[in-house]
Order: structure tokens, then sequence, then C-alpha cells
């Protein structure tokens, strides 16, 4: 098993594991886990991997952006928002790129972020499972 500090990595029989594993904050995506995150997609593209299951830990799939990253970025530079918009984009241009099956196994929220992870066509899913439902948020 790989070392992540936001999530966990593993392949068994061909398989990769990318588990999301910031369970106390419903495992909002901090700049580390879309550094992380962007590693183990990047990872999985070796001839071993023949597909990838993207999961988290807890009851909460994905929050979404933590929003304490956000707060970083008021009177700072557009430069530095640049910057952190391609460490955010980058997992998910991983996982575009990816020739290989991704299914996302979602559990309770999967929101903003963490509902693009979960997107047919941006992690190759299959859609909504049993019992799953997509929302749009009241108001």
């Amino acid at each position: 098993m790989a070392d992540y500090e936001t999530l966990t990595y593993e392949v068994r029989q061909g398989l990769a594991r990318i588990t999301l594993a910031r369970p106390d904050k419903r495992n909002a995506m901090n700049r580390q886990m879309f550094v992380d995150l962007a590693e183990a997609v990047e990872r999985a593209a070796d001839l071993d991997v023949r597909g990838v299951l993207l999961s988290a830990q807890g009851p909460v799939f994905c929050a979404g952006i933590d929003l304490t990253v956000l707060a970083e970025f008021p009177g700072t530079a557009a430069d530095t928002f640049r910057t952190f918009v391609r460490i955010a984009q980058r997992p998910y241009q991983a996982l575009a790129r990816l020739e290989k099956p991704t299914l996302a196994a979602v559990q309770g929220h999967a929101v903003g972020a963490g509902f693009q992870l979960a997107l047919p066509g941006t992690a190759g899913g299959t859609g909504p499972g049993q019992g799953a439902r997509v929302e749009r948020p009241p108001g």
C-alpha cells in the first residue's frame, strides 16, 4: 500500500483502489488531497493495473472542496489562485486521460469536486446505483 497523506492506494489482482481518507472532514478536498489524488491516478496508469475503483472512508464520499482552502485566497495575487486551480484540475485531467475503466463507489453525499469524481464522463463510472439519487440542492 502506498503512503499518501489524504488517501490510501493499493493494487490487488489488477485493480487499483484509491480511497479518500479524510472522514473527519467528510473527505473534503484540500490542496494535499488534490495533489495526492493526481499522483495516485497517474500511478494507476501502470501496466499492472487493469481498472480503478475510487471510494471513501466514512459515511460521506466527498463534501467537495475544503472551504478552508478558499479562505487562503482573498487578497492574494491572481497568479496564486491560478496555480491552485491547476493543482485542483490535475486529478480530473489524469482521470480523463486514464485509459482504464474507472468506477466510483459513492456512499452518502458527493458534492461539487466530489460529484465530479463520480461523473460518468469524468471518472468512467456507470451512473447512479441502486438507491442512488442525483439531485439539485433546493433554492
